[in-house]
Formats: C-alpha cells, sequence, structure tokens
C-alpha cells in the first residue's frame, strides 16, 4: 500500500508540474511607461492600451501580468527577456530586429499646441521665426523640424512642465500628441481648457502599435492573433467601449 501511495504522490506531483509549466507557457508579462491615457498606474486599468492589451489576451486565452517602468528601463532591457509585451508604442525599422509589431489600432497626430487668445496657425518652418516652441527633452522629434534655427526650442522634462510654461505666456506653442496633451489639460483644469490644436497640418501622423519582444516564443504568432482579434473588437463595439472609458475621442 506505500507503494501505491507513492506512486500516486509522484503521478499528482508530475500532474501539477505539467499544469504549471502549461500556466507559464500562456502567460504574457505587460511592460508599460507612464503616457497617459494610454498607460499609466493611476489609470482606470492602466490606461487605454494596457486595458485593451489585457482583454484582448485575456479573450485569447492568456494569463497577463502589467509591470510599469520608465521608458529607457523597458527599452534598455529587452535582450533580457524582463517582460514580453509593450502596449503602446510607435514603429520604427530601427525597432523591428527586437520587436514583432501588430496592426496598428490607433493613430497619434503630432501637432502645434498654443492659448486659443494666441492661436497659431502652422504652415511651414519659416511661420516658427523667433517663436518660442516647448518640447520635451526624451521624446523623438522630426530632424527636420529641430534643425531650424530660427525658433526658439525650450526642452522641458515633460508635458506637464511644457503646459505650465504655456499658460504662464512664456511659450507661445508646444508640440505634442494631441490626445496625450487634451487628457494632461483636462487633468490639470478639471475643465477643456483654452486650448488651440493645430490638427488641420499635423508635423506628423504615428500609429500606434503593440509589441511583442522577439525573445517571446511565437512572437510573430502572437502579434498576428492580436491584430486580428483588435479588428474583431472594433467591429463587434468593444474598441468603441475602451475607448470612451478613458475619454479618448
Amino acid at each position: 500500500m506505500p507503494h501505491f501511495y507513492c506512486i500516486r504522490l509522484i503521478f499528482c506531483l508530475l500532474v501539477l508540474g505539467a499544469f504549471s509549466v502549461q500556466a507559464q507557457e500562456r502567460l504574457v508579462r505587460i511592460a508599460a511607461d507612464e503616457w497617459p491615457p494610454m498607460t499609466g498606474t493611476e489609470l482606470h486599468q492602466g490606461g487605454f492600451s494596457v486595458h485593451l492589451a489585457k482583454e484582448v489576451l485575456i479573450d485569447l486565452g492568456y494569463q497577463v501580468t502589467v509591470e510599469f517602468m520608465p521608458w529607457k528601463r523597458i527599452m534598455r532591457t529587452q535582450s533580457r527577456s524582463d517582460y514580453d509585451l509593450i502596449p503602446a508604442i510607435w514603429h520604427s525599422q530601427e525597432r523591428e530586429s527586437a520587436y514583432a509589431f501588430t496592426q496598428s489600432y490607433l493613430e497619434n497626430k503630432v501637432v502645434f499646441v498654443s492659448l486659443k487668445e494666441n492661436a497659431f496657425p502652422y504652415t511651414d518652418l519659416s511661420s516658427l521665426q523667433n517663436k518660442r516652441v516647448g518640447i520635451v527633452s526624451s521624446y523623438s522629434y522630426p530632424e527636420a523640424l529641430l534643425n531650424y534655427d530660427q525658433a526658439k526650442w525650450q526642452a522641458g522634462l515633460d508635458l506637464n512642465q511644457n503646459l505650465k510654461k504655456l499658460f504662464g505666456k512664456r511659450l507661445d506653442m508646444m508640440i505634442g500628441t494631441d490626445a496625450v496633451i487634451r487628457y494632461e489639460a483636462q487633468q490639470k483644469f478639471n475643465h477643456e481648457p483654452p486650448l488651440y490644436y493645430h490638427m488641420d497640418n499635423p508635423i506628423e501622423v504615428r500609429t500606434l502599435h503593440m509589441a511583442i519582444n522577439r525573445t517571446f516564443p511565437d512572437h510573430d504568432v502572437l502579434a498576428q492573433q492580436i491584430s486580428k482579434r483588435i479588428e474583431l473588437f472594433k467591429q463587434d463595439g468593444r474598441f468603441e467601449s475602451l475607448k470612451q472609458q478613458h475619454g479618448l475621442k
């Protein structure tokens, strides 16, 4: 009888081990930074992009964990397999060697933002002459734009710092993604602040993607699965519902 119970115990441990390995294989670790309203520790469900990624992955049968960390750390630790998926990232050819990208799920318009009382309609680089323009030191901008030396470029730590300067009239305008600046401004003033967004002539339009770390098994397959499931979310209304929950128009 003791021999029978030993065999039974070993069998149970093997089954539990198999389930544990299977659960690990179905786990996706999300890494995100602070980029409201897309991602953020203080946001509902971690922000729109984190919320979308979680819903899609759970729908696909995966378990999900989320860790927030600075963007520089996300980029620096990619090869160490510390995480599997970034929920909100702009595509670039340089990043393709490290990540498998999903299809784009949202567009980000990078625009000039000014006070309505001093609305600035951007036409071309010459219209920036002698203008005090706020940018964020850690963000990337078109090289041709920053090479225009007739503008007075002022680098801030983040969008909030530039918003303070704009409302304090220490900047003529600032540059940023319209959805992100709208969110930050509304949080600061608890209402729609008097800002002018020059949407007709954006500096650039960038597509937002999810990216799967190429250290993750079957990264290309997962990228395709996520793309197809997001498309399904768009068709059945779940995508629009998530946007509304996070105040995105």
